[in-house]
Formats: C-alpha cells, structure tokens, sequence
C-alpha cells in the first residue's frame, strides 16, 4: 500500500473531552478517546458523528497532563459498531501546549 501521509501516526488510547462549536454556538459536548496521532492531529472515536469543517475545544488527557487545544474536524467516518472516527487537526497551538503535545508524541518515538 502506497503510504502518503506527511506525519508519522501512532496508536494511542488517551480519553478526550470535547465541545463542538459552530461560531459562537455549543452543537454537543462529549467524552470520546483516541485512536491515533500525529504531529498534525488526532484520529478520535466518538458515539455522535461530528461535522466537517466545525471547531472543537479539546481537553485532552496525556499521561499525567491535561492538553486544553483546538482543533478543526477535517473528516467524519462510520464505523461498523455505531461509533464514528473523526480526524481532527490541531490549530493555534502556543508555545506551551505544543511543548506538551511534543513530549506527548516523543514517548511514542522512544519506544
């Protein structure tokens, strides 16, 4: 298979609070978890579709740190169980929390 991704993934499982927004508007918030990330983003699987192209407001938890970040909901997929697989793209991090995504995925790396 012909891979053509720009960032190297890696399987995680880290639970994830989220709020979908649409401009100033709450769509639905909820818990989901992670199935992937990368240097760009994370692949996320939730009960409820999310919607392509909305923000989220992201509370991610990494080992003993919490990363508050937001994202934008690139694309939605179904799955065969009822869940629903989202990839979502990391906007605007500062300084701060794109050290702790950093350390994050760098314990990926060293393993």
């Amino acid at each position: 298979m012909d891979e053509r991704r720009r960032y190297e993934r890696f399987d995680t499982l880290n639970f994830v609070y989220y709020v979908l927004q649409d401009n100033d508007s709450i769509l639905t918030q909820d818990i989901g978890r992670t199935l992937d990330a990368s240097a760009e983003g994370l692949l996320i699987q939730t009960h409820e579709p999310l919607v392509a192209g909305l923000r989220l407001q992201l509370s991610l938890a990494l080992a003993d740190e919490l990363l508050e970040a937001r994202g934008t909901v690139i694309h939605v997929g179904a799955e065969q169980d009822g869940f629903y697989r989202s990839g979502v793209r990391l906007d605007d991090l500062d300084a701060h929390q794109q050290a702790q995504y950093q350390r994050f995925l760098q314990g990926f790396i060293a393993a």
